[in-house]
């Protein structure tokens, strides 16, 4: 069986597509991609999460399995690459899943925007 590439220089030239680029170029072509989250803003959308949590009656469980996966996912490698609101609402409902609670994704979202809409007046 024969390769594809017929030359090492065919074999080492990767077309622009497949290219990683920086995060940086990500964030110039991207508009919507934000900078790393600092602490004042990791708090913020856990004070979001214990009140949705609340609301929802989802108790002490639900808001800690949520905020553990919210911080961890956060320190990963992709920091800006990812909107921090949507990142809160799935922590949530998949802290939801593993504590086995009846709650449904529509309830929640609507939780995280009755708490925005709180915080905006």
């Amino acid at each position: 069986a024969r390769s594809a590439r017929s030359s090492p220089e065919e074999a080492s030239e990767t077309p622009t597509s497949v290219r990683p680029t920086s995060r940086e170029d990500d964030r110039q072509t991207d508009g919507w991609l934000g900078a790393p989250l600092d602490s004042e803003q990791h708090q913020h959308f856990a004070r979001q999460i214990s009140c949705v949590c609340e609301d929802l009656q989802g108790g002490m469980k639900l808001f800690c399995t949520a905020s553990f996966w919210f911080a961890r996912f956060f320190k990963g490698a992709q920091l800006g690459a990812f909107e921090p609101r949507i990142v809160a609402v799935a922590c949530v409902w998949l802290a939801n899943k593993v504590v086995e609670r009846a709650l449904r994704l529509r309830d929640i979202v609507n939780g995280f925007r009755s708490v925005n809409a709180e915080s905006i007046e």
